[in-house]
């Protein structure tokens, strides 16, 4: 792994217990809003270690387009990040279940995308060609890694 690849990731990890702790904000949606701010920060950090232009406008456009496309496509393959944050609704039960579940899905879900991005940039990609689309299948083949591995050791963080 080269420099910059090994600051991209580290990058990665640390946005990724960022989110974790923004899926334990307790206002269903609003974690989900801070999680996408997460991703667009570290979607910049990204862009900034392989010297790729940020448009602000194109990154806020993907962030938007993967939580449109790609997490309701995590969904469908048994995750449940929407849903949890929505139980936050539901008294007395919805947090402890939310409070259980998000976190874990909010830092697979960043520590996936953030390790596309990187991919993308270290092949010279930027955001202009990024397409959402196109990476969903890759997205999902790392969310389930990150998941797998959060699995076999619980008492690590997803991505750590």
């Amino acid at each position: 792994m080269d420099d910059r690849m090994a600051e991209a990731m580290s990058i990665v990890r640390r946005s990724a217990a960022w989110s974790a702790g923004a899926g334990l904000i307790p206002i269903p949606l609003v974690d989900i809003g801070a999680i996408a701010g997460v991703q667009v920060k570290m979607i910049r950090d990204l862009a900034k270690v392989y010297g790729v232009e940020f448009p602000e406008v194109r990154a806020k456009a993907l962030t938007s387009g993967l939580a449109g496309s790609v997490l309701p496509y995590l969904l469908t393959l048994g995750s449940s990040g929407y849903l949890f944050s929505m139980a936050k609704a539901i008294p007395i039960v919805g947090p402890v279940i939310a409070i259980a579940a998000m976190p874990g899905f909010a830092s697979a879900a960043t520590y996936a995308v953030g390790k596309v991005f990187a991919q993308h940039f270290a092949g010279g990609g930027s955001l202009l060609d990024f397409d959402t689309e196109a990476k969903k299948e890759e997205i999902a083949k790392e969310f389930a890694e990150a998941r797998s591995e959060a699995k076999k050791s619980p008492s690590k963080p997803a991505v750590a």
